[in-house]
C-alpha cells in the first residue's frame, strides 16, 4: 500500500507553503534469502512515513528587489538498508531543517543567497552495508553535517 499527500498552498502574495505526506506499507509477505525468512520484514530504504514542509515568504520588497526567507524540513521514519532488517545498520527515525535568505534583485535576472543545511547538525547515516560475516565491521555511510554556503544566479 502507497499513500501520498501533497498540499501547494499561497494564503498571501508574499507567502507560499508547500507539505507531503508518504505513507508505506513494504511488508514482505513471502520469500527467502539465504534460507532465511523475510517474512514480516521491510523493503530497504523504504521508510513507513515521511514528510516534508517548507515556508517561503518575501519579508521585504522595494523597487530594487526582493528578500525571501525560506525554511524546509524534512521527515523519515525508521528505515532499513537490507532485506534482512538489521538494526544495528537501520536508520532512526529523524528529520533535517534547512534554510536560505535570497535577495532577488527587481529585474528578477540576479539574486543572491545565504543557506544553511541540516541545520541542527543531525548525525545520520545515508546508506549502510552488513559486512560483519564477510569483512568483520559494517559499512555506514555518514550524511552530509551541517553546512553553510552563499549562491550567485543570474538568469540570460
Amino acid at each position: 500500500m502507497r499513500a501520498v499527500l501533497e498540499l501547494i498552498a499561497e494564503p498571501a502574495d508574499t507567502l507560499s507553503i508547500n507539505a507531503s505526506l508518504g505513507i508505506l506499507d513494504t511488508e514482505i509477505r513471502e520469500g527467502t534469502l539465504s534460507g532465511v525468512s523475510l517474512v514480516g520484514n521491510r523493503l530497504p530504504n523504504a521508510p513507513t512515513f515521511s514528510g516534508a514542509l517548507g515556508i517561503e515568504w518575501d519579508a521585504y520588497a522595494s523597487d530594487s528587489g526582493t528578500l525571501t526567507v525560506g525554511l524546509d524540513g524534512h521527515y523519515a521514519s525508521k528505515q532499513y538498508y537490507n532485506l534482512g532488517n538489521t538494526d544495528r545498520i537501520a536508520q532512526s527515525s529523524g528529520g533535517l531543517i534547512n534554510g536560505r535568505l535570497t535577495y532577488s534583485f527587481a529585474d528578477d535576472r540576479y539574486s543572491v543567497s545565504v543557506w544553511g543545511k541540516n541545520l541542527f547538525d543531525r548525525f545520520y547515516h545515508s546508506y549502510a552495508v552488513d559486512l560483519q560475516v564477510s569483512l568483520g565491521y559494517d559499512y555506514l555511510h555518514l550524511g552530509d553535517p551541517r553546512t553553510f554556503g552563499v549562491s550567485a544566479e543570474a538568469r540570460f
